[in-house]
């Protein structure tokens, strides 16, 4: 029957669509997983390179000018000294070959003797290294026999090599690149695993969502299969009683059961199409629900946390967008502040605990009311008090409190524990879209600007080592 065949090919085509995204979905994490991995081992070898560079010129180069000894590391007693100096460094740091490169390509010191007087021809991570920018190549030994380390996963990390200035320790001219290869089994084996992980995920997901839609095609199909049977007897029935007008009988029957059918149609679609609408909603869900699992290892934990974070994200980040394009005007209202702070505590005491994060409140009996839009406020402090737990260590501390800051003026005050602020980061942190945390989109704290400006207060920031501190400044009541 026709209306078999189409809701067969209907499931059929889903069940493409679904693997078709699926796939997409894993690999676009697998890469992402392997791009954070490579860069984070990366920028570890950037800094034992930048370690390398003081130590060979405190050590090695500026100890001999001192002296007037020429500088040749073709005498076997200055290499070794360099030896010992680059073993001591690296030693116990995965680290199989350290290497440098002249200006012109030509290897002038290796700790593996044989690789010296070797020249790089046409090397990308030597060019970018030899223009001021480090550059790590992740190398898998299944796909290429390294011949500086044969068998081995390797992490190639080129950095630039600088004069130091003996005096203030700045850096002054280019003068070669450092090459570390790094022992990357480790990260391989992280890579690996998180991609099994990602696609055990993927593949859950696309059953739950394929049989999400199957179940609502087979709906479609019985509701089909009901109509068409009632309309059959219904046509028996006329058919017996006016025999006389046989042919407009059939012919109204086939109207009557062509738009009975599209009705039918028209209902699955649109249910199919609810269904599908909401698969960021399902993927969230499904990967909470596995995330809750009492036995699950901690590794597939994280990943599932990360999807579900992810996806939340995305929603937030619209929000934002929304928020700071078309922000509300204040609906402002007598309120008392402790009021707002009672209930950011009830809201965000959740996830403080489960980051290990101390949340604390200190309310100051004696703070006025002020007017204000409560939920703009509430909002706002909200987004300060998530940012503070947000960038805790387990075990950290923040205090949310209230207080009258100066004649006619109440505070709300976030104290947290964290790592402080950048001093060269402070006059920018209100600027739209500025932000050094991976992911974030620079907009929160614009919005809490805006929203403390529009109700005729000031923000002000403090922060060092251990100790940030943002005040919300707002005029008290006094009428």
């Amino acid at each position: 029957m026709k209306p078999f065949n189409l809701i067969r090919y209907f499931a059929v085509a889903s069940l493409g669509v679904v693997v078709t995204l699926a796939l997409v979905t894993a690999y676009t994490f697998s890469r992402n997983l392997e791009q954070s991995l490579t860069e984070e081992a990366g920028l570890y070898a950037q800094d034992i390179s930048s370690s390398l560079n003081r130590v060979i010129f405190s050590d090695f180069v500026l100890p001999r000018e001192r002296e007037g000894h020429p500088f040749d590391l073709e005498d076997p007693a200055q290499r070794r000294g360099l030896d010992a100096i680059v073993a001591n460094r690296v030693q116990g740091l995965r680290i199989l070959t350290v290497i440098l490169f002249d200006r012109s390509g030509t290897i002038v010191y290796s700790n593996k003797p044989d690789y010296i007087g070797y020249r790089s021809i046409d090397n990308p991570g030597l060019t970018s290294a030899l223009s001021g920018k480090p550059a790590s190549l992740l190398k898998r030994a299944e796909l290429e026999r390294n011949p500086l380390s044969p068998g081995h996963d390797l992490l190639e990390t080129y950095s630039p090599f600088y004069e130091l200035d003996p005096a203030s320790g700045h850096r002054g001219e280019l003068i070669g690149v450092l090459e570390l290869y790094q022992d990357a089994r480790p990260i391989t084996a992280k890579i690996a695993q998180g991609q099994r992980q990602i696609l055990l995920a993927t593949a859950g997901l696309m059953v739950v969502l394929f049989l999400a839609l199957f179940a609502i095609v087979r709906r479609g199909h019985q509701r089909i299969t009901e109509l068409t049977r009632a309309l059959e007897r219904s046509n028996e029935d006329l058919e017996q009683r006016v025999r006389e007008r046989t042919l407009e009988i059939e012919t109204a029957q086939r109207q009557v059961a062509q738009s009975a059918h599209l009705a039918a149609m028209g209902e699955m679609a649109a249910a199919v199409a609810h269904e599908i609408r909401n698969p960021i909603g399902m993927i969230q869900s499904a990967a909470q629900l596995l995330e809750s699992g009492p036995e699950l290892p901690e590794r597939e934990r994280k990943l599932l946390r990360a999807i579900r974070e992810e996806t939340g994200r995305v929603g937030r980040t619209v929000s934002e967008f929304v928020g700071f394009a078309t922000p509300p005007a204040p609906s402002r209202s007598v309120t008392d502040p402790a009021g707002i702070v009672d209930r950011v505590q009830t809201m965000l005491k959740p996830e403080a605990e489960r980051r290990g994060v101390e949340l604390v409140v200190a309310l100051d009996p004696q703070a006025p009311k002020i007017r204000v839009d409560p939920e703009l406020i509430y909002r706002a402090l909200t987004n300060l008090v998530l940012n503070a737990i947000q960038v805790q260590r387990a075990g950290g501390r923040v205090e949310v409190r209230t207080s009258r800051c100066a004649p006619g003026e109440v505070g709300l005050h976030v104290v947290d524990s964290g790592p402080g602020i950048p001093a060269e980061d402070l006059p920018r942190i209100f600027d739209p879209f500025f932000t050094r945390r991976p992911g974030g989109t620079g907009l929160g704290l614009s919005v809490v600007q805006r929203v403390v400006t529009a109700h005729g207060g000031h923000i002000d920031v403090t922060s060092r080592p251990e100790h940030t501190e943002f005040t919300l400044r707002f005029p008290e009541e006094t009428a």
